[in-house]
C-alpha cells in the first residue's frame, strides 16, 4: 500500500495569489507661483486706496449730517407751527371787551383771525393788571381750528377779581399755536 499523502507528484501545487492592483497616485498639482511686489509703487497704491476710503467716508458722513439736520429742522418747524409761540404774521387779534361781570370775575373778549396760509388753532393768553401795573392774573383760552382768513370770537375769564382795583386792564400777553383746537 502506498501512502498518498506523502506523494508530491500527484498533488498539484497551490495556485498563486491573485495579483493585487497597485494603488493609483495622482500627480501633484502644478506649483502656484505668488509674486509679492515691494517698493514705492505698492506704497503709492495703498496710500491712494486709503485716501479714497477716507474721502468717501467724509462725504457719506457730511451727507448724512445734512440730511438728518435738514429733517430735524423741518420737524422743529412743523412742531413750532403746531405748538409754541405763534408768529405775529399768522394772526390778527383784537380785544373788544374788558370788564368785571356779575359773578365776581374779570372777563376779556375779542376776535382773532388766522392770517397764515395754513389751518391753525390758537391759545390766547390775557394778562389782567391793575391801573398801577400790578398783576391780577394771567389766564388763557383755546380757539377751534381756523382756516386761512377765518375769524372767531374768544373769551378769557379770571376768577381773581378780588385782587382787582377799579379800572383794571386786559392785555393780550401772547398767542400760541396749539393742537387742542377742534
Amino acid at each position: 500500500m502506498t501512502d498518498s499523502t506523502n506523494d508530491s507528484s500527484t498533488n498539484p501545487p497551490p495556485p498563486p495569489p491573485p495579483p493585487q492592483a497597485s494603488p493609483s497616485v495622482d500627480p501633484a498639482p502644478p506649483a502656484q507661483i505668488v509674486v509679492v511686489k515691494e517698493g514705492a509703487g505698492c506704497w503709492k497704491i495703498g496710500g491712494i486706496v486709503v485716501a479714497v476710503v477716507v474721502v468717501l467716508g467724509l462725504l457719506v458722513g457730511v451727507g448724512c449730517t445734512v440730511l438728518i439736520g435738514g429733517a430735524a429742522n423741518e420737524a422743529a418747524n412743523s412742531l413750532q407751527e403746531s405748538i409754541g409761540l405763534a408768529n405775529t404774521t399768522d394772526y390778527e387779534i383784537e380785544i373788544t371787551g374788558c370788564a368785571a361781570d356779575t359773578f365776581s370775575s374779570a372777563r376779556a373778549s375779542g376776535t382773532i383771525t388766522n392770517t397764515s396760509d395754513k389751518e391753525r388753532a390758537f391759545e390766547v393768553q390775557v394778562k389782567f393788571t391793575n391801573p398801577d401795573g400790578s398783576l391780577i392774573s394771567t389766564d388763557s383760552t383755546f380757539t377751534d381750528k381756523l382756516d386761512p382768513g377765518q375769524s372767531t370770537n374768544w373769551e378769557v375769564l379770571s376768577l381773581s377779581l378780588n385782587d382787582a382795583a377799579p379800572g383794571f386792564k386786559c392785555d393780550v400777553d401772547e398767542v400760541s399755536n396749539t393742537i387742542f383746537g377742534s
